[in-house]
This record gives C-alpha cells, sequence and structure tokens, in this order.
C-alpha cells in the first residue's frame, strides 16, 4: 500500500482502463507501475453500477429502462441543429457559406482545392445537413 499524504493508494485494488481510438494500434501500452508495483490492465471497468468498457461502451441503459442513443447520432443531430442556428442568424461568421442551390432543399458545398478546408466543419456540416433533407 502506497501512502500520499492522506490518500492511501491499494496498487492491489487499482485498474487501468486504455481507451485508445487510433487505427493503427501497433503497439501494446506499457503498464503503469507505482512505487515497483504494476497496475492491472483491465478491458472493462464497474463504476458506481456502471460497466465502462475501453471502447466507451456503456451499459447505463439497462440501469435506466431506456435505450440511449449512440455518440454517432448525438453528434449529427447537434451538427444539423448547430448548421440550422447559423443559417437563422445571419451575423454569424460562417452564415456566408451556407448557401441553398436552385432547387432551394440542399446547400452548395463551397469549392476548395485546398485539403484543410475540404476537411474543415462547413463541408462536413453540409454534406450531413444535405443527407438529412428528404427530397
Amino acid at each position: 500500500m502506497v501512502r500520499f499524504a492522506f490518500l492511501q493508494l491499494n496498487v492491489m485494488k487499482t485498474r487501468e482502463i486504455i481507451m485508445d481510438f487510433r487505427k493503427n494500434k501497433a503497439n501494446e501500452h506499457t503498464p503503469v507501475a507505482i512505487h515497483g508495483s504494476v497496475v492491472k490492465q483491465v478491458p472493462e471497468y464497474k463504476y458506481l453500477g456502471t460497466r465502462i468498457t475501453s471502447n466507451l461502451d456503456w451499459t447505463a441503459q439497462k440501469i435506466i429502462g431506456l435505450e440511449l442513443p449512440t455518440i454517432e447520432s448525438l453528434y449529427n443531430e447537434r451538427i444539423f441543429s448547430k448548421v440550422q442556428n447559423i443559417m437563422k442568424d445571419t451575423t454569424h461568421p460562417l452564415n456566408r457559406h451556407y448557401n441553398f442551390n436552385k432547387s432551394g432543399l440542399r446547400l452548395c458545398i463551397p469549392r476548395s482545392n485546398r485539403a484543410r478546408c475540404k476537411q474543415s466543419f462547413v463541408p462536413d456540416s453540409i454534406h450531413l445537413f444535405n443527407s438529412k433533407v428528404s427530397r
């Protein structure tokens, strides 16, 4: 048992969970050692009744009895809402980038040869907006 001022850390009860979202996971992570004792690495951990996994799946939906939305669906909803708010606010600095095409249903994607512009918020949000618009 390691003591830090008023904190007693029991290395035998301590667990390490690694959340690594890189596409190329070639190298393994070195385990954490505290005063010569290695902390055990685990793929999931139960904390306050919620099971947290290394890929951030969690089982709180079983506790509350409802199915929780995925992180991707939350992201898409919030981006869609943000685009609508930007389009309503004529004073917003990005408002000029959101223009409807001739049909008035879909937004025009700004043209650029630079990868930096193509991978920015505006084109991505326009693609998302156009995918949600009903024809």
